[in-house]
């Protein structure tokens, strides 16, 4: 023991901690003054300056036509016309005045030429806005209706604050500070260095240049349905003769709070927007997220939490529920998928109504790879969508119309070809 310290006390001597702390060698850095680092050079990049808020309604109203806007609005700074050209946008200006027209006119068709499709959706979103029409709000993802309506939009054209609940936290502020026109929501934001074009200044200019276009505020309206929904897992032993089932049941793991799964809310759409419904009389819906190809099946890190996702189709007024896809992801374990693996199980609706801002209260339970799960939850509809526009290309065809146009067939890729070739599995 006494020749372990000796050791112990030499190691420490080699490494100098018998000096004085205020003891300096010749051309070495004092160990009690900070590091010459500047902690300013590792902060985030500043922000260009917020623009001026102006009133959207007057400047759409006072227009006259899309040549005179760009006009009026070309005159910029040579340094600016520089980035402009740089980025390659050609149409910036006649895009940005097309925003001003379609306003003026109340018609998202005008917002169809629009390259960018962020600027676009801004235009619809301000038609909407404009109109009071829901109906004309952009989707979340333009390809697609399964993900419903942007959020802000939603309540914003209603005039239903209680619809920003559809947002992240930083966008529901913003969206209830609009709706409500309530300023001092903007103060609970961070500054505009810290999260650009989501800061307090930024919401304070949108609330100023949207403030006379806004529809009358609905006020009165009952909450919504408080989020909740805990998820339980049983994974089975293995007891050698296959992955039978321990004669206990198996080992369950503590109820999971999937809450943020669902605390968005639902978006109840037709059901034959997904793949995988063939009956156009169906509705469906998706609790969770829900991917759309399969997931790749490798383990989750240990820290990540479990995941749910379930695709749901059923008859007006939630009856006869159907299991259409259940996605699972556990901590350490690789993704579990159906239709692809074994699986039984059943899901009802207590409560659904396809109305914005109605109560959903749902059940799940099945057995999915031998892994038992139960799923409880109540929440609300965010968004009805009632058709598929036509635009967007059917998800039961082949492939999108005129989307490849001009490229080769797939069928003559050598790579398939090498793939399929006699001999391999």
């Amino acid at each position: 023991m006494r020749a372990r310290w000796c050791l112990a006390l030499a190691f420490w001597g080699l490494l100098g901690c018998d000096k004085p702390k205020d003891t300096v060698e010749a051309g070495g850095a004092d160990p009690t003054k900070p590091v010459g680092i500047d902690a300013s050079g590792l902060g985030v990049d500043p922000s260009d300056p917020v623009a001026p808020a102006g009133n959207l309604k007057d400047e759409a109203e006072h227009v006259s036509s899309l040549e005179a806007c760009v006009a009026e609005r070309a005159k910029v700074d040579p340094l600016i016309g520089d980035a402009i050209r740089a980025i390659g946008y050609d149409t910036l200006f006649y895009d940005g005045c097309r925003t001003l027209l379609a306003t003026r006119d109340r018609d998202v068709r005008a917002c169809e030429p629009i390259v960018s499709s962020a600027l676009r959706a801004r235009c619809e979103t301000l038609v909407a806005i404009a109109k009071g029409d829901v109906e004309a709000c952009p989707r979340v993802r333009e390809s697609t209706v399964v993900r419903g309506r942007s959020a802000t939009c939603l309540a914003a054209a209603s005039g239903d604050a209680r619809l920003c609940q559809g947002e992240p936290k930083i966008a529901r502020i913003h969206c209830e500070a609009l709706v409500l026109r309530d300023e001092k929501r903007c103060d609970w934001l961070p500054s505009d260095t810290d999260r650009p074009g989501m800061g307090k200044r930024s919401c304070l200019r949108e609330l100023t240049r949207l403030r006379a276009l806004l529809p009358e505020q609905k006020v009165a309206l009952p909450p919504l349905a408080t989020a909740k929904a805990t998820l339980k897992v049983t994974i089975a032993k293995d007891e050698g003769d296959g992955g039978a089932p321990a004669a206990d049941g198996g080992e369950s793991a503590p109820t999971i709070d999937v809450t943020p799964e669902i605390a968005q809310g639902l978006v109840i759409f037709p059901g034959y927007a997904r793949r995988e419904i063939f009956d156009r009389t169906r509705l469906a819906t998706e609790i969770g997220t829900v991917g759309d190809s399969a997931p790749a099946f490798v383990a989750a890190g240990p820290t990540r939490g479990a995941r749910i996702g379930l695709l749901l189709s059923f008859a007006k007024g939630g009856k006869d529920v159907r299991i259409e896809r259940v996605e699972l992801d556990l901590p350490g374990a690789r993704s579990h998928l159906y239709p692809g693996e074994r699986f039984k199980g059943a899901a009802s609706f207590a409560k659904i109504d396809d109305v914005r801002g109605a109560e959903v209260t749902f059940s799940f339970s099945g057995e999915l790879d031998g892994i038992k799960l139960s799923l409880e939850g109540t929440t609300f509809v965010r968004d009805v969508v009632a058709t598929i526009p036509t635009t967007l290309p059917s998800p039961l065809l082949a492939s999108p119309p005129d989307r490849d146009a001009g490229l080769p067939s797939l069928g003559d890729s050598p790579w398939l070809k090498r793939d399929a070739s006699p001999g391999r599995p």
